[in-house]
């Protein structure tokens, strides 16, 4: 295991060095706060993108470059439904997991050869203390509430994750699965 700062560029090599080979990864390290788009300082812009996207991406460079990636590993970056929904608030947010989601199709296209695959989870509402800390606790609870399959919990999305960095999702790459509990859906039935 390896602790530090995901943004510092000595935790990825350090993460890279953990281990001889790689056979998938998932990066799940993320950031949010609410801040209006017009008061959002260039500090706050900067944060978003070191560590909803840089980090990630920073990680998956290395380990492609040092050949750390077994042939047929896949990597897995946890997005948001923030990346294609943008909420009020949340726009440098919603824009590093869109960069993160773009990145992630890049990847996918230039490691193909390798069978590497690059595929992103864009979750919704998942009841966590990051979550919980955006807003009040009423304003959560109602936000989760509107989730017609109920609440969307991380013991939801580790199993995605895990279908992702198996060999039953071989053939699948470039691709971001919605993992919302139907939130997104723009009517109801």
């Amino acid at each position: 295991m390896v602790a530090g700062d995901i943004t510092d560029p000595a935790t990825l090599d350090a993460l890279v060095q953990s281990a001889p080979h790689f056979d998938g990864l998932v990066s799940c390290a993320g950031v949010a706060t609410l801040v209006p788009m017009r008061m959002a300082s260039e500090k706050y812009l900067q944060q978003m993108l070191a560590v909803n996207y840089l980090a990630p991406i920073g990680l998956a460079q290395r380990l492609l470059h040092k050949r750390k990636l077994r042939e047929g590993a896949s990597l897995v970056f946890i997005s948001a439904l923030s990346a294609r929904a943008a909420p009020q608030a949340a726009g440098a947010y919603a824009a590093s997991k869109a960069a993160l989601e773009a990145a992630s199709r890049t990847l996918g296209l230039e490691h193909a050869k390798q069978r590497i695959r690059s595929n992103c989870i864009a979750p919704g509402y998942v009841d966590t203390p990051m979550l919980q800390r955006l807003g009040s606790a009423a304003d959560m609870s109602e936000k989760i509430a509107l989730t017609p399959l109920g609440t969307v919990t991380p013991d939801d999305v580790a199993p995605a994750a895990a279908w992702l960095l198996s060999p039953a999702s071989r053939w699948i790459t470039r691709t971001t699965l919605t993992l919302d509990g139907g939130i997104s859906l723009p009517i109801r039935l």
